[in-house]
């Protein structure tokens, strides 16, 4: 609890704090389905493609929205990570190596929250200018924003446009269009858009990103927004304790999977990570290799006519059931490594539920 009244609440392990410091981007977002009343759920989260997945690094839950309040959430998240790892995340406009980019909505005091806190360890810069080297606006919440405006589609046309222009004259041209269209709605929404740290979030030329960085995956915060669905589905409306323990269960769920898939090479689905399908596509290129390297009947025939009666040779037929054996015991040996995962598993539910028991005694 802080001075102000704020409720503050951060959830995460030692292990996402050094997965967290290995991102060059992520994505923040907030929730307000899962708790009742007037807390709302925080989280960072990242699409790894390595594991084809979206993994959590941080959920916090906060009663309070304004730049202030956000300022503390990431004092408080980035202690937490420089306290596990030993040093303070770093910010690739800071110190040269980090985290490039940030991905989220257009809400201002989470924005200038950051700014507030990039500010606060590298005071040589404006909040505004950290945000211009780092914040990035989810095209999906800007276009679904302008979307859901009751303004001509002309003008909405015009909107769409801003993030395309290739320079600060086509941008407030722009601007300037749509604020003549003397739509009330419209004028609001330029005189807000003007803002510099929101006009670097929405468009390349005036963001102090490189292009390279401007570019780089992702573009919008729908990784968040799957994460946010996929933990709706453990309920919603909850108490505050129920939300904070069915999210811890979540989150160790979410990465007790990578840690076995990169163990035994088995995801949620067997076939749908990056680090399977190599695999797999490796054994068929081995197997396409062996087939290649077998001669024909053509071949044999007319290479026995060089050879001793007495030679042996491998057939077609003998490749065929070596590539046989070996597939099968491959698949045999997922099988085992499955049913193996599956009994550590229960193991480790079976601990869960002796503890429990432990604590009611």
């Amino acid at each position: 609890f802080y001075e102000t009244g704020q409720i503050l609440i951060i959830c995460m392990t030692a292990y996402q704090s050094r997965q967290l410091q290995q991102l060059k981007s992520f994505e923040i977002d907030a929730s307000f389905k899962r708790v009742q009343g007037v807390i709302k759920e925080w989280e960072i989260n990242a699409f790894i493609e390595r594991y084809n997945k979206t993994l959590p690094f941080a959920r916090v839950f906060t009663d309070v929205e304004t730049a202030n309040a956000y300022e503390h959430v990431f004092t408080e998240v980035f202690s937490i990570v420089e306290n596990d790892v030993g040093h303070r995340l770093k910010f690739h406009h800071i110190d040269g190596e980090g985290v490039q980019k940030i991905v989220a909505d257009a809400h201002e005091g989470q924005a200038k929250g950051l700014g507030l806190y990039l500010h606060k360890i590298d005071p040589s810069r404006t909040t505004t200018e950290h945000l211009e080297h780092i914040y990035q606006t989810c095209i999906v919440h800007y276009n679904w924003n302008i979307r859901n405006k009751k303004i001509p589609e002309e003008v909405k046309k015009m909107m769409y446009a801003i993030p395309n222009q290739e320079t600060e004259a086509q941008v407030q041209l722009l601007l300037y269009q749509i604020e003549s269209s003397e739509i009330p709605e419209a004028i609001n929404w330029v005189r807000d858009k003007r803002d510099p740290w929101m006009l670097a979030s929405i468009s390349l030329v005036y963001s102090k990103m490189s292009r390279e960085v401007w570019n780089l995956p992702p573009h919008n915060t729908n990784a968040s927004e799957s994460a946010h669905a996929n933990i709706n589905l453990d309920g919603k409306s909850l108490s505050l304790l129920s939300a904070i323990l069915k999210g811890r269960d979540f989150d160790y769920h979410q990465w007790q999977t990578i840690e076995t898939l990169e163990q035994y090479n088995i995801g949620d689905s067997i076939n749908n990570s990056l680090v399977y399908r190599q695999t797999a596509a490796a054994r068929r290129s081995q197997k396409r290799k062996v087939i290649r390297n077998t001669p024909t009947r053509r071949t044999r025939r007319m290479t026995t006519q060089h050879q001793s009666v007495g030679s042996e040779e491998p057939t077609l037929n003998s490749v065929n059931v070596s590539v046989n054996i070996d597939v099968e015991a491959e698949e045999r040996r997922n099988e085992l490594l499955r049913e193996r995962v599956q009994m550590t598993r229960e193991l480790l539910n079976m601990e869960k539920e002796l503890s429990q028991i432990r604590n009611q005694q």
